[in-house]
């Protein structure tokens, strides 16, 4: 008979940072002047590689890269504000955010945050209860007229 005795160390798996996401949308003509001046030394970065292209010399196209992307996060950072991501859950109401962004300015030892934290909860669970409520009283309905 074999006598195994191991330990397993379970790690904890860490979400991928999701990226930035811009609002087109609110950009005005100020900030449209803004981007073609920048984007107007892309252009002549462009140029200049196609001649060298011509010459036989060539260039990094990682390095090209790197600075077309890092010029234009730059300038989306500028001039564009972020855009807020909607709730996923339809009980969380416009309120219920509030109390969560204010809860996440606090540090996480103080007195606020954990009063904060105990509104947040209580805010969900209100919303849910109402939303579950909404749900069954219009299936009801529509029971009621056999649809």
């Amino acid at each position: 008979m074999v006598k195994l005795k191991f330990r397993l160390r379970l790690k904890r798996l860490t979400r991928p940072k999701s990226r930035t996401q811009y609002d087109f949308k609110q950009s005005e003509q100020n900030d449209q002047y803004r981007l073609s001046n920048k984007f107007e030394l892309l252009a002549e970065l462009g140029d200049d590689e196609s001649e060298n292209d011509l010459q036989g010399i060539g260039t990094d196209t990682e390095q090209a890269w790197r600075r077309l992307k890092v010029s234009m996060l730059d300038s989306a950072r500028e001039t564009l504000s972020v855009k807020r991501t909607q709730p996923k859950q339809a009980w969380i109401t416009p309120e219920t955010l509030a109390l969560i962004e204010e809860k996440r300015s606090c540090s996480r030892d103080s007195d606020q945050y954990k009063r904060l934290k105990k509104q947040v909860r209580s805010s969900l669970r209100r919303g849910k209860r109402n939303h579950l409520e909404s749900v069954c009283e219009e299936m009801e309905e529509y029971q009621k007229r056999n649809d």
